[in-house]
């Protein structure tokens, strides 16, 4: 047992009493106690806008990629840290299909560079973050300008929030992706989701991100404890 731990809470709280009983002063006594884990389900449906161009189903949906008419409205927060979650995405986003690493290194939560380094020993933490953004290929940016440059639009977007879990300052949103791919005629969208995390450590002031996947419970794991871990992946 804890014997001066154990003394100096029954200290506190005695001369807290004596502080009320006598109006001295008011006490605030620091506990033990674990802050409370709360958890919200988000319900908001998705918000499609139609097309301007009548497309037949059989004309889209050609068996090679799953597209789906009319253009996503992309998520809009509840609240403050909601809408900086989304204005931080949305620059990490803008920062990916231009091909700016750096400011893509901006976002990334850093416990994944921690994770990831067992599959490099002897990288550096730049070295392991050129891993990651590989996929920004000079061959992928340059297919979004052609695009671009046919008057098509290929634009990252939110269509909804899924989880939000919250432990004092700490906030863990889980978040749907996807893309629109519009001309000024014809609205479509990727059908299919792929789930993001986006995790804050002041209350949902600052936010980084990670792709929810099978790793994405040892990145956790680093620094949060299991029942975060539980309520971010629904277990």
């Amino acid at each position: 047992m804890n014997t001066s731990r154990f003394s100096n809470n029954l200290l506190s709280w005695i001369l807290c009493i004596i502080s009320l009983l006598f109006g001295l002063a008011s006490c605030n006594v620091k506990t033990n106690k674990e802050k409370t884990l709360e958890v919200y389900e988000y319900q908001d449906s998705v918000t499609i806008i139609p097309s301007p161009k009548a497309v037949k189903a059989d004309e889209l949906f050609n068996g090679k990629v799953h597209m789906g008419l009319g253009k996503i409205q992309s998520y809009e927060g509840k609240d403050k840290a909601e809408k900086n979650l989304l204005n931080q995405i949305a620059t990490n986003n803008s920062a990916l299909l231009h091909g700016d690493k750096e400011n893509c290194v901006n976002y990334l939560y850093k416990d994944a560079i921690v994770y990831y380094r067992r599959y490099y020993p002897g990288f550096s933490d730049e070295a392991i973050t050129d891993e990651f953004f590989k996929t920004m290929s000079q061959s992928y940016i340059e297919q979004l300008n052609r695009l671009s440059e046919r008057g098509i639009d290929f634009s990252l977007v939110i269509p909804n929030f899924v989880r939000k879990i919250k432990q004092g300052d700490n906030v863990f949103i889980v978040f749907n992706v996807t893309s629109n791919v519009c001309s000024e005629t014809l609205y479509t969208h990727f059908a299919d989701y792929e789930q993001n995390l986006g995790i804050s450590h002041n209350g949902g002031k600052n936010w980084y991100f990670i792709t929810v996947n099978e790793d994405t419970p040892n990145i956790l794991r680093i620094s949060n404890s299991e029942k975060i871990i539980n309520a971010v992946m629904d277990y």
